[in-house]
């Protein structure tokens, strides 16, 4: 995220267009003056830029921010729980305690997974959810089994070893990276019809690649870093399918020819690989003609 400055406030540039100001724990009145008057759209809340209040009480002044971010090291949010309209929640830092049922509005929520994320099924509204560190004794999704609102979902440094949890779910996007312990995909079926995008990377346990191949409606798909795939034929079943990307990952078989239809394959050219990356983005370029 780019840094810029209004009226000498640090203002976070985010990827999505979107414009943050960087609360000074100095100027809080200040701060926020500018986020109003230049309608920014939301509210960051970070160590990393000198906020060194132990709390954000402040809040209960500005019920009406719908966007906000807080950094690790500020323990006491409950300040924010004022925020009843709140719709993106961005939250950093391990083992926090948070009562979901203030936010009731919520859309988005990106936070560091702890066991005492409580009421998170009131948050009837909520369609995106990232953890970070998703590591439930039960090693599965039954946790957030109740959140059949969420349609994109992205787990990250995960030690789950089933997706078990997920069977009612309806995603569309769906994105799991560094969970090596995951072996036998699964319980996203009721997901055929609606999920466009599903990534996985760097999990280097599954053993039944194919079980993608049942996604009618699925677009992008993605086995990086993922050990070894015996054979990508079943991307023929894929009528949907237009990037498949498996960067750092080996195919035993090495036929890469199922990929020429494709607008985009991604990997990396090995010796037993029947083309290589170059050659099958030249058949690509001439398939589309």
């Amino acid at each position: 995220m780019a840094i810029t400055k209004i009226e000498g406030f640090k203002i976070y540039s985010n990827l999505d267009g979107t414009r943050s100001i960087i609360i000074d724990p100095n100027r809080i009145e200040e701060s926020l003056k500018v986020y109003i008057d230049y309608k920014l759209e939301g509210v960051a809340i970070t160590t990393a830029h000198g906020y060194n209040l132990k709390n954000v009480d402040f809040l209960y002044q500005y019920p009406n921010i719908i966007n906000l971010s807080i950094s690790d090291g500020i323990q006491d949010i409950k300040g924010a729980y004022a925020l009843r309209n709140l719709e993106k929640l961005i939250l950093s830092g391990p083992m926090r305690e948070v009562d979901f049922s203030s936010f009731t509005s919520l859309r988005e929520l990106r936070t560091d997974w702890s066991p005492k994320l409580y009421n998170l099924s009131k948050c009837n509204n909520l369609k995106v959810l990232h953890f970070e560190k998703f590591n439930p004794k039960s090693k599965n999704c039954s946790t957030i089994a109740d959140l059949i609102h969420v349609r994109n979902l992205q787990l990250n440094q995960s030690t789950i070893s089933s997706l078990s949890g997920l069977e009612n779910f309806r995603l569309e996007n769906f994105e799991i990276s560094y969970s090596n312990q995951i072996n036998s995909l699964c319980c996203l079926d009721n997901s055929i019809e609606s999920l466009s995008s599903l990534q996985f990377n760097s999990c280097k346990g599954i053993v039944n690649h194919d079980y993608v191949s049942r996604f009618k409606q699925l677009k992008i798909l993605a086995y990086n870093r993922c050990g070894t795939i015996q054979s990508i034929k079943f991307i023929e079943r894929m009528n949907a399918l237009q990037s498949f990307r498996l960067v750092g990952t080996d195919v035993a078989d090495g036929d890469m020819s199922p990929g020429i239809r494709l607008k985009f394959l991604g990997f990396n050219s090995k010796k037993h690989f029947s083309h290589t990356f170059e050659e099958i983005k030249a058949l690509q370029d001439l398939h589309s003609v």
